[in-house]
């Protein structure tokens, strides 16, 4: 629970030595409580956007974290301004019955394209997270984003090109615009701001 942002799941708790009873027992006690379907918390910790991530992750082993939370957890600039729990989940699944969690059912993504953090919570890849991106934010605001992408995790155009490679698809015109926004980022090192991003554009 510490480490888990204070959630866990059902079969972590089960494989602790607890069994359903103990469980049904405790939350009507008031020591766990039902974040969704197959993960608790426990009440001494606040309920967060990174507990509510693990309490997903937890529950729900094949999704990942995506879109503009994932955006928020690597600490990424210009994004929407959503709160809800966005998730990279296999195609006609189910990942979670909670209107904070917005899933995007998809067989395209490769296993490269998402990191195991230490909490529990799994996230698409700084490059992965720019490509998603593309789907919410323009132009500028997209290669602002690819531009940090590129700093702090030390990626280079490759990177970004691997990511959509074997996605590109009329049904998918973000793939398009993010190849665009790829196109024109500037020889050198990549932009520290979303200033330094605009004025190099310019120039």
């Amino acid at each position: 629970l510490a480490r888990q942002h204070g959630v866990a799941s059902t079969q972590q708790l089960l494989d602790a030595g607890l069994s359903m009873r103990q469980l049904q027992r405790l939350q009507h006690d008031g020591g766990l409580e039902l974040v969704l379907r197959g993960a608790y918390r426990t009440p001494s910790a606040p309920v967060t956007e990174l507990s509510q991530c693990a309490a997903v992750c937890s529950a729900r082993p094949d999704v990942a974290i995506a879109g503009p939370t994932a955006g928020r957890l690597w600490g990424f600039r210009r994004l929407p301004p959503d709160q809800r729990i966005h998730v990279l989940a296999p195609p006609a699944s189910n990942p979670a019955i909670a209107r904070w969690v917005v899933p995007y059912r998809t067989a395209a993504r490769h296993a490269h394209d998402v990191i195991e953090r230490d909490d529990g919570i799994r996230i698409t890849s700084r490059a992965r997270t720019s490509y998603d991106l593309a789907r919410w934010l323009g132009p500028d605001d997209l290669l602002s984003v690819i531009e940090q992408a590129a700093h702090d995790g030390r990626l280079v155009d490759d990177d970004f090109l691997d990511v959509v490679a074997d996605w590109l698809s009329p049904r998918r015109p973000w793939a398009r615009a993010f190849l665009q926004a790829v196109d024109r980022r500037l020889p050198g090192g990549p932009a520290e701001s979303h200033p330094e991003v605009r004025v190099a554009d310019a120039l």
